[in-house]
């Protein structure tokens, strides 16, 4: 929860999400008696504490590096692929 003096140092930031999202959002806030804006504000701090975390232990780094090993692979079966039928 926001506390009273960080309440009033509230900045605006704008973001676009699909209307989709944004229903599940209200749902979820309704759900817990929140607003929309405190239901974001919550789930970006809890989401951005499991990064740090996550960050802590080397698994986004790790996350990454596989990410990109798989698109390497990716990218390597596709060529042999289009050489195959080329031939």
């Amino acid at each position: 929860m926001t506390k009273k003096s960080e309440q009033e140092n509230l900045q605006n930031v704008v973001f676009r999400m699909t209307p989709s999202e944004i229903d599940r959002v209200d749902k979820f806030a309704e759900k817990i008696g929140s607003t929309r804006s405190q239901c974001i504000r919550n789930l970006i701090i809890v989401g951005l504490e499991e990064a740090e975390i996550f960050e802590k232990f080397g698994l986004i780094r790790a996350g990454i590096t596989v990410r990109d090993i798989c698109g390497w692979m990716s990218e390597k079966v596709s060529r042999a692929i289009s050489q195959e039928i080329d031939k």
